[in-house]
């Protein structure tokens, strides 16, 4: 029995081990506190996350900070540009309008020295008429007799557009009813016939007259009258040659004023410089708008990236106080953990005590003392308490080793894993020290410490938690604004204040164009309104041209007969045939005087339509370049439009791919942890079977 005896209590003692080890196992496992674990677990992984959302959108906002420069720069140097080139502009418009103002001034010079010329020639003429005049006395009034009768010859045979030719009267026109002086007597044929000595006397004095009469009716030499006459004097030569300048200086006049920029109507240029001012000031205005919606946007965006600086550091400072708390709190589970074991052991070795000095047994009122215990009852009595003190032991030994840890890392906590790494070397420690059998009580200081370790991590829990601080969010609702606003808030509306003024300003571009248009519109309206001028005037000289056709057709037909009945007569014919062919000439004069004035303001309204043609054409070609600028301004704004939409896209792609890269971040931590949880799981299954 006794050999029995002694062979099972080493059974009995391993099977005291045994269980305090399987105790110990299951009191101290991670499985226990699993669940607060992956919590916490989760915790970290989510403000890692979080950590790096973060710095990514730090480095999307740097980004943009770094496009909204680019923007600022480009803008300052279009900005700069556009100066350049309005000043450049102003230049050559001063320079151009220099260069007209020398050439009227050279215009008006030459016009002043043609004028002065014309007064000295005029001078001249006038000394030639007066020597003319004291000689006319002695001339014999057969003379112009003689003279008429020879110009009347030499008009029967004339033909019309010998006439045709002259402006505003020919060299005749000073012959009427009075120049004709018939004698009262007829004479016959033969006694007018003047002698050979006589001839070049008459000729030369009928040259005389015509060219006294053409002088005093401020009349012009014909080609007709040159051919027959002759220049004989240097007046009938500086007669030709100034209506010669006088054309060419005209038409030299009207092309210095045609490029002048149309001075023949200044009161139309001015407005249109006018409008093209008011244009060029909306469009400036437009641009200083612009420019003013840029400087708030970017300090509006500077304002933001500050802000979104302190909030990283706010967040960076919560993310490194909530690592603190959770490590402390992982610290103060641990602690927990190990207190409660020690209790529990306790209260196991004070049972076991009881047990076995059958304290609180049934039958032990009744005076039974030990001795009525059976043998195998003792035996697993004894069991019982080696197992408790056992566990004790272990538990003991656990709590020093907490105790010495928290001391050597109390400055320096680690991490979550360390404390997990830590915790499973811990297990086998205690398992090897239970096993090694050594004995060791813990004293009531030590408890007490391990209590004061409790409290001073819940005090420096305390104190993480208190440095957290509070995180406003970055969209706020306007709505929940209240008065008075704050410096934000007042950015923002000078932003809006500089959007409405960008607007207004453009509204104003756009008055100013069509005003322009308006402005290109009227004055198309009167081109035509001058254009159906010209073709009303045209249509009367048209009516004029048939009708004088018509007159002469009708007055041809019976000249013609009479010319055939009467043939050819000399100077000698009769009176009625001078008188009838003086009248058909006046006549013939009147007609040809019409027709005159007629091509005169043909002449004029189609000078007039050409030159409104040239000003419609120069309105074009302004128009043509104001409708350029505006096509490459929306050229510019759409490219702007299409350049933020760009900017957008960009934006929610890479937002996109860190919400991607984030995801699998966490996916990837999710499979970590599973994959740990279900290597624990093994790890303690294996325990527990061993």
């Amino acid at each position: 029995m006794s050999s029995g005896a002694v062979h099972r209590e080493p059974s009995g003692a391993g099977q005291g081990a045994a269980s305090t080890q399987q105790y110990y196992a299951h009191s101290l496992d991670p499985a226990h506190g699993c669940t607060q674990k992956e919590l916490h677990l989760a915790a970290l992984g989510s403000l890692k996350g979080e950590i790096l959302e973060l710095s990514s959108r730090l480095k999307v906002l740097s980004q943009e900070r770094d496009m909204l420069e680019k923007t600022l720069t480009v803008t300052q140097l279009e900005k700069v540009r556009v100066e350049r080139e309005s000043e450049d502009r102003l230049d050559s418009q001063a320079q151009h309008y220099e260069e007209r103002l020398t050439e009227l001034h050279s215009v008006i010079a030459e016009l002043s020295r043609k004028i002065e010329q014309q007064r000295i020639n005029v001078i001249a003429e006038e000394e030639v008429l007066r020597e003319y005049q004291r000689m006319q006395p002695a001339l014999p009034p057969q003379a112009l007799q003689v003279a008429d009768a020879v110009t009347v010859r030499g008009l029967r045979g004339a033909p019309l557009q010998a006439f045709t030719t002259v402006s505003g009267g020919s060299g005749l026109s000073g012959s009427g009813p009075g120049t004709v002086s018939p004698s009262p007597s007829p004479q016959p044929p033969e006694s007018h016939t003047p002698t050979q000595d006589e001839t070049p006397i008459i000729c030369r004095l009928a040259e005389r007259v015509r060219l006294k009469r053409a002088e005093s009716g401020d009349q012009r030499i014909t080609g007709s009258e040159l051919s027959s006459v002759g220049v004989w004097t240097t007046a009938v030569a500086e007669q030709l040659v100034a209506g010669v300048q006088e054309e060419s200086d005209a038409q030299e006049l009207y092309h210095a004023l045609a490029t002048a920029g149309g001075a023949l109507a200044p009161h139309e240029r001015l407005k249109e410089f006018e409008v093209e001012i008011e244009r060029l000031h909306a469009r400036i205005d437009h641009l200083k708008a612009q420019n003013d919606v840029l400087a708030v946007t970017l300090s509006e965006s500077k304002s933001h990236c500050d802000h979104l600086s302190i909030m990283m550091g706010k967040y960076e400072s919560n993310s490194v106080a909530l690592q603190l708390a959770v490590t402390n709190l992982d610290q103060t589970i641990e602690a927990y953990e190990v207190y409660v074991a020690l209790l529990e052991s306790e209260i196991g070795l004070l049972l076991a005590s009881c047990k076995a000095a059958g304290v609180g047994v049934k039958g032990a009122g009744s005076g039974s003392t030990s001795s009525g215990w059976s043998i195998s009852e003792q035996e697993d009595l004894v069991a019982l308490v080696k197992r408790a003190q056992e566990q004790r032991r272990s538990t003991e030994n656990v709590a020093r080793h907490l105790l010495s840890r928290l001391e050597r890392y109390g400055a320096q906590p680690s991490d979550t894993e360390n404390w997990s790494e830590t915790g499973t070397s811990n297990n086998t420690s205690t398992t090897s020290s239970t096993s090694s059998g050594v004995d060791s009580d813990l004293s009531r200081g030590e408890e007490q410490r391990l209590r004061d370790t409790i409290n001073k991590l819940k005090e420096e829990r305390g104190h993480v938690s208190s440095s957290l601080l509070p995180l406003e969010s970055l969209h706020l609702d306007p709505l929940t604004k209240h008065y008075p606003l704050s410096l934000q808030d007042a950015h923002k509306l000078d932003l809006e204040n500089a959007v409405l003024m960008q607007e207004l300003t453009a509204m104003r571009e756009d008055r100013a164009e069509l005003r322009a248009q308006v402005y290109l519109m009227e004055r198309e309206k009167a081109g035509l309104e001058l254009r159906v001028g010209t073709y009303e005037a045209q249509a009367a000289a048209y009516c004029a041209t048939i009708d004088h056709l018509k007159s002469e057709l009708a007055q041809h037909r019976p000249s013609g007969n009479q010319e055939k009945e009467d043939g050819d007569s000399g100077v000698d014919s009769s009176s009625p045939e001078i008188m009838e062919a003086l009248r058909r000439e006046r006549q013939l004069k009147s007609r040809v005087q019409d027709l005159v004035t007629t091509l005169e303001k043909v002449t004029k309204n189609s000078e007039a339509r050409h030159m409104q043609s040239q000003e419609f054409i120069n309105d074009l070609k302004k128009a043509n370049g104001a409708l350029l600028t505006a096509v490459d301004r929306l050229k510019k704004k759409y490219a702007l439009k299409v350049k933020r939409m760009e900017q957008q896209m960009m934006g929610m792609v890479d937002r996109h791919a860190h919400q991607v890269r984030v995801l699998k971040q966490k996916i990837s931590v999710y499979e970590g942890e599973t994959c740990s949880r279900q290597t624990q799981m093994i790890s303690t299954a294996s325990e527990t079977s061993l």
